[in-house]
């Protein structure tokens, strides 16, 4: 339902703008008015992010199949980078014209068509915000929320051009060309950001809190697991993400009864994000004092080191000590110097994993 109403959404943003758009370009032209032409552009604009919010919600909606096991949801981030780039050179080639007004002005007869073509810009903008906040509020969809900002942005431009009109033909003063690449200057930042966007999407930013605090959350609940670490998420759009994460079990446990533990983790999560997530069995000694005691070493040796600093994963494997150090972003320590502490505090034959991209701020 949450898709039916995004893609309805943006064929009601889709008509509106093409339409501005159109009705500005000829009025603006015909006037030679820099702002006005400047401003069928911006429309032209929000006429692209609507189709980006159309086609992202109806390529979306199709199924994983067997050469898209992760189904179709990045498809939005790709068409969505390839029209932002298409906004900036819009907004650049307004930027230009501004520019041109500005050392060679052309004086500006405004007649009534230049003031209805902006006062129903202004009405259309505000029923289109006023719609695009219902749906918002029916979907929770970010991408509607950005287009309801972005329409009372543009009542805004659409205000300041009506008020250069204005003063054009009251009081000869020209701002044609500064409203131009004003506007000119809205339509470049706005590309600009979504690049950017589209871009951490791609290359894969980090997870959203509120998505890893869900996740804690359950986990945090277990009563028979020791601990938990390791976690990953990969999203491929907004409502498809997997993940992994290591929970630590006690050793003595039989394997039906670590297995009953994880599936019923992989369950909770499942319920509670919507997300699949695959559990990994990580058995741990609790029993054996010589585990222990290298234990409370390796932990001594690391809070003395840093008081962020954590580790996870310890084990004893052939007379060999394993565990992997967590490292947090920002610290001044190099692993090397780390590592050369833990030897000279443990003096074991030991291997050690440094962990620099932990979603976990205390694993």
């Amino acid at each position: 339902m949450n898709k039916e109403k995004g893609m309805k959404a943006g064929l009601v943003g889709l008509f509106i703008n093409a339409l501005l758009f159109l009705i500005k370009l000829v009025v603006g032209t015909m006037s030679h008015s820099v702002s006005i032409v400047a401003d069928a552009m911006n429309n032209l604009s929000d006429f692209l992010s609507s189709l980006l919010t159309y086609v992202g919600f109806k390529i979306g909606q199709r199924p994983a199949d067997k050469n898209y096991p992760f189904g179709y949801e990045r498809f939005e981030y790709i068409s969505g980078f390839l029209i932002s780039i298409l906004m900036l050179y819009i907004g650049l080639d307004v930027f230009r014209t501004g520019m041109t007004a500005i050392f060679s002005p052309v004086k500006l007869a405004v007649e009534s068509p230049m003031i209805w073509v902006m006062v129903i810009s202004i009405l259309l903008k505000l029923l289109l915000a006023f719609y695009y906040e219902q749906q918002f509020k029916a979907t929770g969809s970010n991408v509607i929320k950005a287009a309801r900002q972005d329409s009372l942005n543009d009542v805004l431009i659409s205000m300041a051009i009506l008020l250069g009109l204005f003063m054009s033909s009251r009081f000869n003063f020209y701002i044609d060309g500064y409203l131009g690449i004003g506007i000119a200057m809205v339509i470049i930042v706005t590309s600009l950001q979504m690049i950017w966007s589209f871009i951490q999407e791609l290359v894969g930013k980090r997870p959203s809190q509120q998505k890893i605090d869900a996740i804690i959350e359950v986990l945090d609940y277990q009563s028979n697991i020791e601990g938990y670490h390791d976690l990953l998420i990969h999203e491929y759009g907004d409502e498809t993400s997997f993940g992994s994460v290591h929970v630590e079990v006690d050793d003595r446990l039989s394997l039906n009864e670590a297995h009953a533990i994880i599936d019923k983790i992989e369950r909770e999560i499942l319920n509670a994000t919507g997300m699949d997530i695959v559990a990994h069995l990580d058995p741990i000694d609790l029993t054996s004092k010589y585990t222990k005691m290298l234990y409370d070493k390796v932990k001594s040796v690391l809070k003395n080191l840093h008081p962020d600093l954590d580790f996870h994963d310890f084990r004893i494997m052939n007379g060999v000590v394993e565990f992997d150090v967590d490292v947090f972003e920002g610290c001044n320590l190099s692993d090397s110097e780390i590592l050369e502490a833990l030897k000279l505090a443990l003096d074991e034959p030991m291997h050690v994993t440094f962990d620099h991209s932990s979603l976990l701020d205390n694993d």
